[in-house]
């Protein structure tokens, strides 16, 4: 479930916005300001700048705001440092707690979709991840995990009626095209991917050479491109859909560079019955209804809390 979606919905600027007339008596320190208060519970101008730091290197390169977009900006994260705030405190009123165990899972989980761990310490590296900023997180997420269920309980159910009127309503989601499964190596000029397909051919494995030399992000996982249709990938790799489970394509050329393609699998177009599509729609349902209870729940907790906010230190963040 996208939690972060729904919790930013349930906690709209406006509230702040009403509230910045609330001041805050600054601290000595700069760092240790605080920008905003929940029932007691601060949020530090440290925290907040870590926050911003962390937000700004997710924004797309070469990209500006406008100054009130870098205001909306600022003031989203502040709404979700707040609500972060809000739901640490009820968790803990409610007994909600993670172990390092569940912890460790969550992490082995993540770290097994790369082909080893060397793969995956590099790839953080490049991305600049704090390992026990990264776990706290993951902590945090579980945490959220947990409170949602207890929230919204088990006693959520959904009625045959409602399943066939979601399936009724939504007849083009379960009308599946054809999707293959296929690796790829993509290389930059059409003399590398000759040599390559020379190499399978001799009976070099398709995934180590796609590890060691493929240009291509999917290369960290032996150039696995998963399932996908014919409408999702760009026209040059139409040709993939002519091909048969184990089939080696020849050279491809696109606007990306030259690639090699292998089909590992293949689902042909199919239009799904409602019984086979029931598990996914009573999933689906399941999930709304329990959001929609958890949604009403923050509501009323929020309603009930005491949030200031100090406009002064809030203008302090510069993009």
């Amino acid at each position: 479930m996208k939690k972060s979606v729904i919790l930013l919905a349930l906690f709209p600027c406006i509230l702040l916005s009403l509230m910045m007339g609330c001041g805050l008596r600054e601290k000595a320190s700069e760092d240790n300001e605080v920008i905003a208060s929940v029932d007691g519970s601060t949020v530090t101008l440290s925290e907040y700048k870590a926050a911003f730091e962390k937000l700004k290197s997710q924004l797309p390169k070469g990209d500006s705001l406008d100054p009130e977009g870098v205001k909306t900006l600022k003031m989203n994260l502040l709404n979700q440092l707040i609500e972060k705030k809000i739901l640490m405190t009820e968790s803990a009123k409610l007994g909600i707690t993670v172990s390092e165990a569940e912890i460790n899972d969550h992490i082995n989980k993540i770290v097994g979709e790369y082909p080893d761990s060397d793969t995956f310490n590099s790839r953080m590296k490049e991305e600049n991840i704090d390992i026990p900023s990264w776990k706290k997180e993951i902590e945090y997420q579980i945490m959220l995990d947990k409170l949602v269920r207890t929230v919204a309980g088990s006693d959520v159910t959904v009625t045959p009626e409602e399943i066939k009127k979601y399936y009724d309503d939504h007849l083009d989601q379960y009308n599946y095209p054809t999707r293959v499964r296929a690796l790829q190596i993509m290389l930059e000029t059409k003399e590398q991917a000759q040599t390559i397909l020379d190499e399978i051919n001799a009976g070099a494995d398709f995934s180590e050479l796609a590890n060691t030399y493929s240009i291509s992000p999917d290369s960290e996982k032996g150039g696995d491109l998963g399932f996908f249709s014919e409408d999702e990938m760009p026209p040059s790799f139409s040709v993939v859909f002519n091909m048969k489970p184990g089939e080696l394509s020849e050279v491809v050329r696109s606007e990306y560079g030259f690639h090699l393609f292998k089909i590992i699998d293949r689902r042909e177009a199919k239009m799904l019955s409602l019984e086979e599509a029931r598990p996914e729609i009573e999933e689906r349902l399941s999930r709304l209804k329990s959001e929609e209870k958890y949604g009403a729940w923050f509501e009323q907790i929020r309603k009930n809390k005491k949030i200031e906010v100090n406009p002064s230190v809030l203008e302090k963040i510069k993009m």
